[in-house]
């Protein structure tokens, strides 16, 4: 809908950082005055009214063969109503573009009168205080709730046009017409507004005041400080990807994630495919707006310019986790928090560590190392023992059933649907064929599975640690150790399982990053 109100309420916060929306008369009058009495909302029966007569639209339809069957019809009828929504979004966007390019061109016009530069200003100033709280809801919606904020936390780093007596893009008017409207050259105002900032840059040919109030607001230093404290990092995976070198890439990989050389190699190779393909042509096309994903057919061609033996599909996942990695790499570099779990598990090995008796003193830091990095291999290879085998055990009951046996040949799918891709439950029923929601429930038993593997690899974990823990501990303490070990590796993989659980909710960057997940969905991609 049309809402003309957008340029006569004022969108601002109080004292308290609470959202105020305030009607501001004058300029209503204003608005009016110019533009008419447009109504608030104008329906799409209306826009139709405005851009074709409605009776066009009905002769077509009417002229249609009388004999097409009721689908066609149908399929028609369905074309005529998209047909009118594109029209009337279209119109909405005329209206608006028309409405604003008139309101700056009045606020820039040095020979009216200062009030009704000031007046068209402040109409401006309301439609973009509402286009503000409308990015701060959206950013809430998207990344608040697992990040730990709500929108209207926002609202003080970029609401700072909070006073609508004020005008903070006119120059000083002449001290005779000074009344209750107060000038941007105020002492009490060294800084330029986010609004003014947007008035100031807008150019009604290039964008349209709505699109370029989003990306300002979205840029705005102290709104991305805060989301960096939050772990909230505003860039696409693609633009992160088309941002940094090979050379870059190879280092954060090998210094902070402690990647092998092999792997450290073929990423880079990966990156290098996908600059001298997507970015290449990025560039080329010099394309306004955000970066979409590759295509099918960029994905193809990076795979050829790069020799991957590797499926488009396989390289679009290794795309989107190494901008996953650089994102929390940028995040913890600018001072946002670290990954919550990462595949270091310190809180498990800090433990560990704390009950071994280095013998001595100038070995004790490449002991450490050792240790952790034999440690960390026992964990990935445990985790990975435990979840093949569990799949392995439900697959095989499922086959013995003769009221599951049909289902096994999808049990693997299933898995890959919910825990990798994300995909909802009753979703999956559908995909899948089965009768509802109930049967994948059934069928994955969630709980059962997560304790299960848990079970298993903290049997093969204690066995493998306490092996590795004799070749550092002393012996006096060899005694106490068993229970240690096995209280910090039950308190770790229950982090890391009870993590993965309540980030089933969370976005596709959330789930990777999660242990017992990167590690399910690698033993489903190479299970036979």
């Amino acid at each position: 809908m049309f809402r003309a109100s957008r340029y006569w309420k004022f969108v601002r916060i109080d004292a308290a950082s609470r959202c105020i929306i305030q009607d501001l008369d004058p300029v209503k009058s204003f608005y009016c005055q110019l533009f008419g009495e447009l109504p608030d909302q104008i329906t799409i029966q209306r826009m139709q009214d405005i851009v074709l007569p409605q009776v066009l639209w009905l002769k077509w339809y009417r002229g249609l063969n009388q004999t097409q069957h009721t689908e066609e019809r149908a399929v028609n009828l369905w074309l005529i109503t998209l047909a009118y929504r594109v029209t009337y979004l279209l119109i909405v966007s005329k209206i608006d573009q028309w409405i604003q390019r008139h309101l700056l061109a009045l606020q820039q016009d040095e020979s009216l009168a200062f009030a009704d530069r000031f007046n068209a200003e402040l109409s401006l100033r309301c439609y973009i205080s509402e286009q503000i709280r409308s990015v701060c809801i959206a950013l809430g919606a998207q990344f608040g709730e697992r990040h730990g904020f709500a929108w209207y936390d926002l609202l003080r780093f970029v609401m700072d046009d909070t006073d609508p007596t004020r005008s903070i893009c006119l120059p000083p008017q002449p001290k005779a017409q000074t009344g209750a409207i107060r000038n941007r050259s105020d002492p009490a105002e060294p800084y330029e507004h986010l609004a003014a900032k947007i008035l100031r840059t807008f150019e009604p040919d290039r964008s349209s005041l709505a699109t370029w109030t989003n990306m300002l607001t979205r840029q705005c230093g102290p709104l991305k400080a805060f989301l960096l404290e939050h772990g909230v990092y505003l860039i696409s995976d693609w633009a992160l990807l088309n941002d940094t070198e090979p050379d870059v890439l190879r280092r954060i990989l090998a210094q902070t994630y402690g990647f092998p050389p092999d792997q450290v190699e073929q990423a880079c190779r990966q990156l290098s495919g996908y600059h001298e393909v997507y970015r290449a042509q990025y560039r080329r096309s010099r394309t306004r707006g955000g970066c979409q994903p590759p295509t099918a057919e960029q994905l193809h061609q990076m795979i050829q310019q790069a020799n991957l033996a590797m499926s488009p599909k396989e390289l679009m996942q290794n795309l989107i986790d190494l901008a996953s990695r650089l994102r929390q790499y940028r995040i913890s570099r600018r001072g946002g928090p670290l990954p919550a779990d990462s595949i270091d598990a310190l809180d498990a090995s800090d433990k560990l560590l704390s009950n071994l008796a280095v013998p001595a003193a100038d070995s004790e830091d490449d002991d450490q190392t050792t240790f952790l990095g034999r440690y960390r291999q026992q964990l990935i290879v445990g985790l990975d023992q435990a979840i093949t085998a569990e799949i392995q055990q439900r697959y095989q009951q499922l086959q013995r059933r003769t009221s599951t046996a049909a289902k096994a040949s999808v049990f693997l799918q299933i898995l890959q649907r919910y825990y990798c891709d994300r995909v909802p439950m009753t979703t999956i029923a559908t995909e899948m064929g089965l009768k509802g929601q109930y049967e994948v429930t059934r069928l994955l038993k969630i709980d059962e599975f997560r304790s299960h593997v848990r079970q298993r690899a903290l049997n093969h974990l204690r066995d493998c640690i306490l092996e590795l823990a004799k070749e550092y501990a002393h012996p006096d303490r060899l005694q106490t150790l068993d229970q240690q070990v096995e209280a910090a590796l039950n308190e770790y993989l229950g982090q890391v399982i009870l993590e993965s659980s309540v980030r089933a909710n969370s976005d596709q960057g959330c789930l990777r990053q999660n242990l017992f997940i990167q590690r399910l969905c690698y033993v489903i991609q190479r299970f036979p």
